[in-house]
C-alpha cells in the first residue's frame, strides 16, 4: 500500500490550461496525477494553482492529518461527556487543536466495523495515529475488544507513528505481541485536570527512558509509556518519544 501523498502544483494560467487539454486530453497537472497513479495507484493526490489564492492557502494549513481511535463504547463514552463534557476522543481532538489550530483530525470506533474499513482504505494519508483512554479492561477479551486489537494491529503494520493513552496503550502493547496483566489494586480510571509533574515525576521519566531505550523493541513507533504515581507522585501521563 502507498504512503504517498503529493501535491501537484499547475504551471499554467487558464487560457494555456484550455490549449493543453485541447491538445493532450487533459491539463499538465491531470496528465502527471495520471502518470503518478499509473505508476502507484493507490497514492493520495491534490491539485492546486498558486494563481488561486483559496487553493493556495489550502495548501499552506497544516499538513498535520491526525487518526483518533475512541477507546470507549456508547455507554462508557455517555459517562465520560457528563463527567467531562466531551467523550474521550473529542476530549483529545480538542487539545490536539489548541495546539495546533490547522490540525486535520478525524475520530472513529474500532467497534464500528464502518468506519475502520473506511479507516483502513485511507490510512495512508494521516501522519500519526491516536488511541484514547477508555473505561474497557484489555483481559476481558470481548468481541469489540478484539476489534480494537485487530485495528491496532493493522496500525502498526502500517509504520505508523503512535501516541497510545491508558486503554489505548493495552490495547497497542497486546497487539505487538505483549501481556498486559491487570493491576493488583482494580483498576483505576478517573478523569483530572490541572495535573503537574512534580520532581519525582521527571525522575521516574528519566529512569523508564533509559530502560526503554536499551530495549529492542519490535514496534519502536509505539511512543507512549503510561507512567503510575504512588506516595508523593501524582498520577499522570507523560509522552517519551522512542527516538531510533
Amino acid at each position: 500500500m502507498s504512503y504517498l501523498n503529493v501535491l501537484i502544483v499547475e504551471g499554467n494560467i487558464r487560457e494555456d490550461s484550455e490549449f493543453f487539454i485541447k491538445a493532450a486530453g487533459a491539463s499538465a497537472a491531470d496528465n502527471l496525477k495520471n502518470l503518478i497513479l499509473k505508476l502507484e495507484p493507490s497514492t493520495n493526490t491534490d491539485i492546486i494553482n498558486p494563481g488561486h489564492d483559496n487553493e493556495t492557502s489550502d495548501a499552506i494549513k497544516s499538513n498535520l492529518n491526525i487518526l483518533i481511535i475512541e477507546g470507549n463504547i456508547r455507554e462508557d463514552s455517555e459517562f465520560f461527556i457528563k463527567a467531562a463534557g466531551a467523550s474521550a476522543s473529542d476530549n483529545l481532538k480538542n487539545l490536539i487543536l489548541k495546539l495546533e489550530p490547522s490540525t486535520n483530525a478525524d475520530i472513529i470506533n474500532p467497534g464500528h466495523d464502518d468506519e475502520t474499513s473506511n479507516a483502513i482504505k485511507n490510512m495512508s494519508k494521516y501522519n500519526g495515529i491516536v488511541f484514547t483512554g477508555g473505561a474497557m479492561r484489555i483481559n476481558d477479551m470481548t468481541d469489540v475488544i478484539k476489534k480494537h486489537i485487530n485495528f491496532a494491529s493493522n496500525c502498526l503494520n502500517q509504520n505508523k507513528k503512535i501516541l497510545a493513552i491508558c486503554w489505548g496503550l493495552q490495547v497497542c502493547s497486546t497487539a505487538a505481541g505483549g501481556k498486559v496483566n491487570p493491576g493488583k489494586n482494580g483498576a483505576h480510571i478517573g478523569i483530572a485536570s490541572d495535573v503537574i509533574i512534580n520532581n519525582e515525576g521527571m525522575k521516574a521519566i528519566n529512569i523508564l527512558y533509559i530502560m526503554i531505550k536499551k530495549k529492542n523493541l519490535q514496534h519502536p513507533h509505539l511512543t507512549l509509556m503510561k507512567l503510575v504515581s504512588y506516595q508523593k507522585m501524582l498520577f499522570y501521563y507523560q509522552v517519551i518519544k522512542l527516538t531510533m
